[in-house]
């Protein structure tokens, strides 16, 4: 919703910029722009330091508006999720754009099956991924 930010294809003749959207926050109506939406939750903006149902709920608000303005609704999307394991070590623990972690060919086991199950055992059988 922020075309100074990033190109906003298929957007079904609107302008972001100038467009105004109400919507409700805390139970009082608000208008801004669809640009000053988007920008409202970060940096600076009016609510980002709002709890997080303030901004759940301005979320959801948006997404639902947003999906009404398009005349072409996206059928697929693609994620990337990886889960750190103590069984392997990856490149870099820093997400690269061009080579996520390193790949399968950087990624190197830390221990073998039975140093694993050894591993698994010494932590009583539950790994804490939050130490």
């Amino acid at each position: 919703m922020d075309p100074d930010n990033t190109p906003i294809n298929e957007a079904g003749c609107w302008d972001p910029k100038s467009e105004l959207l109400e919507l409700e926050v805390n139970g009082v109506k608000e208008t801004m722009t669809w640009q000053n939406w988007s920008r409202c939750m970060i940096g600076t903006g009016k609510y980002a330091n709002a709890d997080f149902d303030t901004k759940l709920s301005i979320t959801s608000q948006l997404e639902s508006k947003y999906m009404e303005k398009y005349y072409c609704i996206p059928l697929a999307s693609t994620v990337n999720v990886s889960l750190l394991s103590y069984k392997v070590k990856y490149f870099t623990e820093d997400y690269n754009i061009m080579y996520d972690f390193g790949g399968l060919r950087l990624m190197r086991y830390n221990y073998n099956n039975a140093q694993w199950k050894e591993y698994v055992k010494a932590e009583g059988g539950n790994l804490n991924y939050k130490k």
